[in-house]
């Protein structure tokens, strides 16, 4: 997935508002107040990745490299044909085969291809395309860093405001005259990583998915929600003169 949080934190030295009512030291540990605010928001994971692989056996390894190379090269054509489907990876391994005994059999050949796309139409018909060729390893689906950036703003906006709303909760109900700011720490929704915790994939891997349910024109690949939430750490001080 890779976790990328964008973290401020905004430390006010408080000597000049104490200097200002009198006092000449900083506040104490038992004089400084923490909270936290946090806000949540419902969002459509809008990114789908899709794993797609194939494998074949045989005793020879060139004829058994050739045949692969084929279903690869077939696969990239039709792929590159979609403008809205990606290739984000793609990788190849091979292995020797052996029988019951240990004995050297043959070789297993097997290609890999990450597939990437906000389109689940365009994502479902190449896997429709590609069937008999390539068969799916696991889908999942993630929220795309665009995603996050319409939302983080909002939501940082809003947490800040709840924050100043609980500091002066905190203000009037201990009778001080107004509050320090010792430091505020803003976390952001972090940018997209698949296996961030805000941002969990819904992974099918295993579900070995069959090509039959995914017929050309068929119903897009299913879209999941999660949550991404915004938080402020706040420490502050009272003014109590």
């Amino acid at each position: 997935m890779k976790l990328k949080q964008l973290v401020a934190v905004i430390c006010v030295l408080p000597f000049a508002s104490f200097a200002e009512t009198g006092q000449n030291t900083a506040p104490t540990t038992e004089s400084i107040i923490h909270f936290n605010t946090e806000i949540q928001r419902e969002v459509t994971r809008d990114l789908t990745r899709v794993v797609l692989f194939a494998q074949e056996e045989n005793a020879d390894l060139k004829k058994l490299g050739t045949s692969i190379n084929k279903k690869l090269e077939q696969a990239i054509t039709q792929i590159q044909a979609q403008s809205a489907v990606e290739i984000q990876d793609n990788f190849r391994t091979t292995q020797v085969r052996y029988d019951n005994q240990g004995k050297q059999t043959g070789w297993i050949d097997r290609a890999t291809l990450v597939l990437q796309s906000k389109d689940s139409v365009a994502l479902s018909n190449v896997i429709a395309e590609l069937n008999g060729v390539f068969a799916i390893e696991s889908v999942s689906s993630s929220v795309s860093p665009k995603m996050i950036e319409a939302v983080e703003d909002e939501m940082i906006k809003e947490a800040l405001k709840q924050f100043e709303h609980k500091a002066d909760v905190i203000k009037t109900g201990l009778n001080a005259k107004g509050y320090q700011i010792v430091e505020l720490v803003l976390v952001n929704p972090p940018e997209h990583a698949g296996n961030d915790v805000f941002l969990a994939e819904a992974t099918y891997a295993n579900e070995k998915m069959a090509f039959s349910s995914y017929e050309k024109n068929t119903q897009p690949l299913p879209a999941t929600k999660t949550t991404l939430k915004a938080s402020v750490n706040a420490k502050i001080t009272l003014i109590k003169d």
